[in-house]
This record gives C-alpha cells, sequence and structure tokens, in this order.
C-alpha cells in the first residue's frame, strides 16, 4: 500500500502514538494520517489509503460522518501565508516551518558567494525569488566542476533544508521514467552527478523548465494535467558535455566551481542553524533585478564561461536518438576521408571531452567524422556506411566482444582499418582510461599541493595524455 507524503515534523507523536488517530476524505478515498520516524530521529506525516470497513471496525459506524471531507486535491506553493486548504481542496505543496527571524547568516553568506561569485547579487535574487514567488520561472541553474571537494553538494543539500519537503532528488533515469507523480508537484527538483547527453533529455529538460502546465502519472492511475511550476538546480563533474545546450540557448546558468579551501564537517549545521535569520533577510531584501524575460533574468547577466565552454564543446555533438541501432556523424560540407569508430556512446563522449580538454579553443574534432555502433551486433549495419572511407580508427573495448569485433572489421576493410585500442591499453575501453586519468590528476594534484606545503620545488610537468 503506497504511503502518500504530506508533511515533515520533527515533534513525536503526541501521547507516545497512543492518542486518538486521525482520518480524512479526499474525494471517495479514505485516509489515515500516521507520523513516520525518520533516521534522523524527527518525524515525517503521511497520508496512507485506508479502508471504511476497517474505521467502522475501530470506531463504529457513525465515526465515519466525522471525518473531514475535501473535494480533491490542489498544488499551490506558498512560503508566506500558507494554506493547508483552498476552498474545498487540499493543498498538496507542503509548509516550510523555519520562522524567519533577525539575525546573521555568515555561513550561508559565504557558501552563496562561493557558488555565485562575482554573480553573487543575482544569486541572492534566485534565492530570493524562489521563497516569495515560488510560481515565476527561472533559468536552469547548473553548478560544474572536475575537481572534488566543490561545495556542489552542500549547495544541495542546503536548498532542500531551506525549502524542504518541496526539494526532490532526482536520478538520470527519473528524467525518462514516465512516472512522475513524485516530483512533478515540486518547487526543486536537483540533481547530483547529471548526465542528461541525449538530445531528447535536453529538450525534455527545456521544456519542462518553460512549461506552464505538465500531465502527472502514477503507476495504476490516469494521468492529470496539473500546474507545474519546478526549478531545476543540476551538479556535474564533466564541464564540458553534462548536458546538450546549443548556441543562442538562453535557458541555462551555467557556474564553474571552484574547489574550498577548507572541509568544515560541521558547515551543514550552521547553514541550517542561520535559515530562520537568512528568511528574515530575504523578505526585506531589495530585488537587484527587474523581470526582463520569462525566467526573470536578462539572458545576457547569466553568460559565463562555463556557459560557453559546454556551447563549444557541443557544437561537435551530436544526440543519439536510437541506442540500439547505429549512430553516424557526418560533418558538414565535403566528403571526410576519416571515420572514428566507437563501441560505445561513452566512449565517443570521451574522446570528444579528451580533444576538448587538450585543446579547448581548436580541438578538431570536425575534421573526421564518427559511427557508435551501440552494440557490436551492429557491424553488419556498419558495413556498407563505412566502404566510402580510406581509413578507419577504431576505439572498440579492449575485451573478447571487441576483439572479435575488431577481427570481422579487418577482414571486411583490410589495411583501411586502424586499431587505436593501445593508446588506452590496460583499461576497459576509451571511458575508462579517461576515468582513471581523471582520478590520476587528482591524485597528482593533491600531492602537489602537500608536497608544497612542506618545501618549495618545482611544479612537475603536466601530463596531457595521449593526444588522439
Amino acid at each position: 500500500m503506497e504511503a502518500i507524503k504530506v508533511t515533515s515534523s520533527h515533534k513525536p507523536p503526541s501521547d507516545g502514538g497512543m492518542a486518538k488517530e486521525e482520518f480524512i476524505r479526499v474525494g471517495t478515498t479514505l485516509y489515515k494520517i500516521v507520523e513516520q520516524p525518520r533516521l534522523n530521529g524527527g518525524y515525517v506525516k503521511k497520508r496512507i489509503p485506508w479502508n471504511n470497513e476497517t474505521l467502522r471496525q475501530d470506531y463504529g459506524k457513525d465515526y465515519i460522518g466525522s471525518v473531514p471531507k475535501y473535494d480533491g486535491f490542489c498544488t499551490v506553493p506558498e512560503h508566506i501565508g500558507y494554506r493547508p486548504v483552498i476552498g474545498k481542496f487540499l493543498n498538496l505543496y507542503e509548509p516550510i516551518y523555519h520562522q524567519p527571524q533577525e539575525g546573521d547568516f555568515p555561513s550561508i553568506r559565504s557558501l552563496v558567494e562561493h557558488i555565485f561569485g562575482e554573480q553573487y547579487e543575482l544569486g541572492m535574487d534566485y534565492l530570493q525569488l524562489l521563497y516569495l514567488q515560488p510560481v515565476q520561472k527561472l533559468p536552469i541553474l547548473l553548478l560544474v566542476s572536475e575537481e572534488r571537494n566543490t561545495g556542489k553538494s552542500t549547495f544541495l543539500n542546503f536548498l532542500k533544508a531551506l525549502f524542504q519537503n518541496n526539494v526532490t532528488f532526482n536520478t538520470n533515469e527519473d528524467f525518462r521514467s514516465q512516472f512522475n507523480s513524485d516530483w512533478a508537484g515540486k518547487l526543486l527538483i536537483v540533481v547530483d552527478e547529471v548526465l542528461l547527453n541525449r538530445r531528447e533529455d535536453s529538450e525534455r529538460l527545456k521544456n519542462l523548465s518553460t512549461t506552464l502546465s505538465y500531465k502527472v502519472e502514477a503507476k495504476g492511475k490516469d494521468r492529470d494535467e496539473i500546474a507545474f511550476f519546478a526549478k531545476f538546480v543540476l551538479c556535474s563533474n564533466n564541464e564540458y558535455l553534462p548536458v546538450i545546450i546549443d548556441a543562442g540557448e538562453t535557458r541555462y546558468w551555467v557556474r564553474k566551481i571552484n574547489r574550498l579551501q577548507s572541509d568544515d564537517t560541521n558547515f551543514l549545521q550552521r547553514l541550517k542553524a542561520e535559515i530562520p535569520a537568512f528568511l528574515h533577510f530575504l523578505i526585506n531584501r531589495k530585488l537587484s533585478t527587474e523581470r526582463e524575460s520569462r525566467m526573470w533574468f536578462n539572458p545576457s547577466l547569466l553568460h559565463t564561461e562555463a556557459l560557453q565552454r559546454i556551447i563549444r564543446s557541443n557544437r561537435y555533438f551530436k544526440g543519439c536518438l536510437a541506442p540500439k541501432d547505429i549512430t553516424h556523424i557526418r560533418q558538414q560540407g565535403e566528403q571526410r576521408d576519416v571515420c572514428y569508430l566507437f563501441e560505445g556512446f561513452m566512449d565517443y563522449l570521451s574522446f570528444l571531452t579528451i580533444r576538448v580538454n587538450n585543446n579547448p579553443e581548436e580541438p578538431h574534432t570536425n575534421e573526421h567524422d564518427y559511427m557508435v555502433l551501440n552494440s557490436v551486433t551492429n557491424l553488419s549495419k556498419a558495413e556498407q556506411l563505412l566502404r566510402p572511407y580510406s581509413r578507419i580508427g577504431c576505439f572498440l573495448d579492449n575485451d573478447q566482444a571487441g576483439q572479435r569485433a575488431y577481427e570481422n572489421l579487418k577482414k571486411m576493410f583490410g589495411n583501411k582499418l586502424q586499431d587505436m585500442s593501445h593508446h588506452y591499453a590496460g583499461h576497459k575501453d576509451l571511458n575508462d582510461y579517461l576515468c582513471h586519468r581523471n582520478q590520476a590528476k587528482q591524485a597528482e594534484k593533491k600531492s602537489q599541493v602537500q608536497s608544497a606545503s612542506r618545501m618549495p620545488q618545482p611544479q612537475p610537468k603536466k601530463k596531457r595524455g595521449f593526444r588522439l
């Protein structure tokens, strides 16, 4: 039986859980209100569908007449002057329990400065609009950094503490699922380690960021159209290809986040303690901007080098719409002589990442075509498409299946085929090589910092890896 969350409380059930139980009826469905213990020692209030006959057995046939009745549910986001019931409808949007109180908030201020940097006032506007105008559309906030310990996850956890049950953590797969009833009515949808590099993922995310209504679908229930006001906050360790962003796109606000200077294990607790003072500040603060677009901000204010880096990378990227079929990426203009062949799409993305890392301004990724098999079973489909090329570079996996595929291709194309797997020898595939290279860079950087703290020494030559 599915439990449906109502509100969160840190108070224990009254009378040790033995007091009179609470029931409501919404439409024709009866619910029992329960307070479920949480891992952190608090409680979360939930609605559980209940049985009419069970209620009669427990409290008698006349009790059901005293149960509060509502015509249905609605979702009206409010933080100041919150209304749990609007007309005869029960509000699914949940209250936040912080009470604004005048005071200082140095930890929150330092976090906002770290995340938004030179755009600090815009960042404050963003948070203020979330609190005071929750239905206002806002840009997709994307925080990127290849470094660790940058505070990205801390910022997400701060947003969760600030807006409580109106924030939900999604995975990449949640965006692709047809069932969305658990997140469609939230204020913020946050994703840590986002990787939505398929064209349909990008289009769906953009549409959700601007749509005014959305069809909610739950298992076993009819689809229902509701007002959609959710905002998206995404984090990624990939600074080049976390999502597809085309030139001229105005719905993204991308920030490159630097590494924190220190690691304070009690920082999140201090952030939570300062929330009442921060909300008091937001209520009384004057916005530094006026509404200049459907997403409030003038797009020119949000343009960053981090956004431009993703756009440059995406100029050489085309999403795969059929993951079990071949993806053939042809360059514009004259027919290219060379085609690079990849077994999986992540290998292709890794190749582009290595090229862009080695030469961000001129990665030379448009000098040849690309083909992604998406499965070695697609070799027969690839044969005719590869015939026109004078040279084919093979980036297949270093396993038995990859070796067999290479041998079959060798029979088809002879000396036109070039085995590129020696570049990532000792690794499963090109993506595995890139992951290990990034980890090695992080370890080397940490070692350099530790050595520099002990005694001066010349910096070792930066390892660039193979240049493909």
